[in-house]
């Protein structure tokens, strides 16, 4: 996005200079020259100024800074941090002729075997590397690899929290035990490494003796994201959803966007990808300053990025969507802020390495979701404190390094927080217990017929 504006620079060096200088020109003749600037204006502003929500994802300092005020009658007890992975190669593909990017990839995962106990030295490290040109996509990535941008990127958002609860507020140790940090990814190689790079900062090596441990779940249980093999009836309720006369009528309107893709793309109607599909493409490749697929330009990924991500809150804002997809983890946070209140001790920090899904299914429970996809590198954190006063506890919400306040809080919460005891009442409904949720999980047959594709 920007190349508007590259080309009206451009312009503006070509033709600024016949503006300044004497010219034997008659007005007649000069009037191009001076309207250029108003048309330079018009330019500037139709593509600047509109801030399409693509551009988050170009944000190098996301979560690098809190922009928060913090209270003075207020002991933090319990920090849980959901991070989403960073930049990476698109999952998705676009038909043929679209998809001939060639992604390079300089890094890849790295792994090593030990007994329990001893130390992983650098010589007994492998690397895994794809072959060129061997894999879905042309170049030496996979699908969904995450990329060296995506990299750094976690890796500033370890700095970033190393700085707020270790330098700053004095929360975590400035060297790394076990008994105080929990880590937790889902098994992707996307997010494996991205909490890697995240740890690599928030506790570099000079601050370990020990390797950090970090927990994950099958794939057939993990309750991180919307999983549609734990949870079967995940997909049937997301088509009942997709059959409903609010969203139809949505598509309806996007009929015309839909036949602007597919002529650009130079593609059949029917052959245009699912809104996720062409967000996750077109995001991919600005976050890496890529060309844009086919004849696409800015305002075409502005309305794809607008669409996608009202289909995302209309489909998280559903309570059984939640209570199947995101509402064991949340419970699995609650449970934590409530043994601090029991008074159990465990790991006062805890970190989760996820995907947009779980971040964005997680803020619609809570009732703070803004309705724009989460950027690659997002964070939410769950801070829990307890007020000096009376040793109740409050939670807020830190989503990029913004407080977002409950709709539900009190007139007298002060700087997003919001007691504990409110938070539960209004989300309790969501969280199933575990022969609720296998029940809710079976798949019941639905009859409810597959919408159009978008």
């Amino acid at each position: 996005l920007g190349r508007p504006m590259r080309k009206a620079t451009m312009l503006s060096r070509m033709h600024t200079p016949s503006l300044l200088n004497p010219s034997p020109f008659t007005l007649p003749k000069r009037l191009p020259y001076l309207l250029l600037p108003l048309g330079l204006f018009f330019v500037i502003t139709r593509f600047v100024g509109s801030r399409p929500p693509v551009e988050a994802y170009l944000r190098e300092d996301l979560a690098a800074e809190f922009h928060v005020e913090e209270d003075p009658h207020m002991d933090l007890r319990l920090v849980q941090v959901v991070v989403r992975h960073g930049d990476r190669t698109p999952i998705h593909l676009l038909p043929p002729p679209n998809d001939n990017l060639s992604w390079e990839c300089e890094t890849e995962e790295t792994s090593g075997v030990s007994l329990p106990g001893a130390r992983v030295r650098p010589q007994s490290l492998t690397q895994m590397v794809f072959v060129r040109d061997q894999q879905t996509l042309r170049g030496s990535c996979h699908l969904g690899q995450l990329t060296s941008m995506g990299i750094q990127q976690l890796m500033r958002v370890g700095l970033g929290l190393r700085r707020r609860y270790v330098d700053q507020l004095g929360f975590l140790p400035k060297k790394f035990h076990s008994h105080d940090v929990f880590i937790r990814s889902t098994d992707y190689s996307r997010t494996r490494q991205s909490v890697q790079s995240l740890l690599s900062t928030l506790y570099p090596p000079e601050t370990r003796e020990s390797l950090i441990p970090i927990h994950t779940h099958e794939a057939k249980v993990e309750n991180m994201y919307p999983n549609p093999v734990r949870c079967p009836r995940f997909p049937e309720r997301r088509k009942e959803l997709y059959t409903r006369q609010r969203y139809l009528d949505k598509q309806k309107d996007m009929e015309g966007l839909k036949r602007e893709v597919a002529r650009r793309l130079q593609v059949e109607l029917a052959d245009v990808p699912p809104w996720d599909a062409l967000y996750d493409v077109v995001h991919a490749r600005v976050a890496h300053d890529r060309p844009l697929p086919g004849s696409m330009d800015d305002e075409v990924v502005r309305r794809i990025c607008d669409q996608a991500s009202w289909e995302i809150t209309y489909l998280y804002a559903d309570t059984q969507i939640q209570r199947i997809t995101i509402g064991s983890f949340l419970g699995e946070l609650l449970q934590h802020m409530t043994d601090i209140e029991k008074g159990h001790r465990g790991e006062i920090f805890r970190v989760y390495q996820g995907h947009d899904t779980t971040l964005s299914s997680l803020l619609s429970a809570l009732q703070v979701f803004d309705g724009t996809w989460p950027p690659y590198a997002s964070s939410v954190l769950l801070e829990l404190a307890q007020k000096r006063r009376d040793a109740s506890l409050h939670l807020r919400v830190i989503y990029n390094g913004h407080v977002l306040p409950f709709p539900f809080s009190p007139s007298s919460a002060t700087n997003g927080y919001c007691p504990l005891h409110i938070v539960l009442e209004r989300v309790r409904h969501l969280i199933p217990n575990d022969a609720g949720l296998q029940e809710e999980c079976q798949a019941r047959g639905s009859s409810a017929q597959k919408p159009n594709q978008p």
